[in-house]
């Protein structure tokens, strides 16, 4: 769905059950002009295309399922990101995501690309983790925030129990 708020920004997003799962995009006013599309590929997944003085770019925002769900569900997520970058590059547009990952990424791991994974990552790579790095390879991305340090308070996006973890990107 797409709608405009009451101070003329662009809302784009997909939603589910009401409180559970939904993913969105929120263009600023002097920016909504510039979108060409939004794409809702699913309730985890969507894009916006903005031209932005010479530069095309695609923005997608990804609400990746969390440990409790199947594989098989992260899989298909995943399936609808490899088709937005896909889509993308063939446009020549540069691709920017944002999102809950629900992934620990961790530190790097011997041969992997200094370019996707930075030197400030936290926590110890799960499963999901695996999954994030091996996509942004795939697709020649960086996962930015672990590029930056960052003060202590503000490396963790979330807690459970004594566990805190770095999940969001």
């Amino acid at each position: 769905e797409m709608w405009k708020t009451r101070l003329g920004h662009l809302f784009c997003g997909a939603g589910g059950s009401v409180g559970q799962r939904g993913v969105a995009i929120v263009i600023h006013r002097k920016l909504a002009g510039r979108m060409s599309s939004f794409m809702a590929l699913s309730e985890r997944v969507c894009a916006v295309d903005l031209n932005l003085d010479g530069i095309r770019a695609r923005v997608i925002a990804a609400y990746m399922p969390d440990a409790s769900y199947a594989d098989a569900v992260v899989e298909a997520a995943y399936t609808e990101l490899d088709k937005l970058c896909k889509g993308a590059r063939l446009q020549g547009r540069i691709i920017l995501g944002a999102g809950d990952w629900n992934a620990v990424v961790g530190p790097r791991k011997p041969g992997e690309e200094k370019t996707v994974l930075g030197e400030h990552a936290v926590g110890e790579r799960n499963k999901r983790g695996d999954w994030f790095v091996e996509g942004a390879t795939s697709q020649k991305l960086a996962i930015l925030n672990t590029c930056f340090r960052k003060p202590f308070h503000k490396q963790w996006t979330h807690k459970r129990g004594d566990s805190l973890r770095q999940i969001d990107f």
